[in-house]
């Protein structure tokens, strides 16, 4: 992802000429590519994205249940974009794919930064295009962020139940 830098007067920018004077601050446009999952290290229990039931960083935990219909986030998620936090995605299409009533287990989920959002965001989008389907979020109170944030899930797809306990 290209990084936007600010170099003082004086300082070389994008090329090494320093034989032009600058005046005030000019912007360079600096492309560094970003490792992937540089927040935190990152374990998937497959290989195969569609029988994987299990996702664990440093400080977050993902596990769907089958059996009960359940997948439960915990912990602190701050990955960055769309594009590190596809493996929760797979597993929560896997799990809506598997079941016509799906339960996200959010109570213990501390934090979860814009771009988680935008990918539950997404998910429950996808899953209020598939005719059907019934998605239960469960929340806490106690979460500052979930009070403000998972009542947008429901505008997104009205059918959804929200249950803060």
């Amino acid at each position: 992802m290209p990084r936007l830098a600010l170099c003082p007067p004086g300082r070389r920018g994008d090329r090494g000429d320093n034989h032009r004077p600058t005046h005030g601050l000019r912007a360079v446009l600096v492309l560094r590519p970003a490792p992937l999952f540089r927040a935190e290290s990152l374990c998937i229990f497959s290989r195969d994205p569609s029988s994987m039931t299990e996702i664990t960083g440093d400080l977050f935990h993902v596990h769907y249940d089958s059996a009960q219909s359940v997948v439960t986030l915990s912990g602190t998620l701050r990955l960055n974009g769309l594009v590190e936090y596809e493996p929760v995605a797979a597993l929560l299409r896997t799990a809506l794919e598997d079941n016509e009533v799906l339960t996200l287990d959010l109570r213990a989920l501390e934090f979860l930064n814009s771009s988680g959002i935008a990918m539950l965001s997404k998910f429950v989008i996808e899953a209020r295009q598939r005719q059907g389907g019934c998605v239960t979020v469960l929340g806490s109170r106690e979460v500052a962020w979930q009070g403000r944030s998972l009542v947008n899930l429901q505008r997104l797809m009205p059918s959804l139940t929200l249950d803060f306990s």
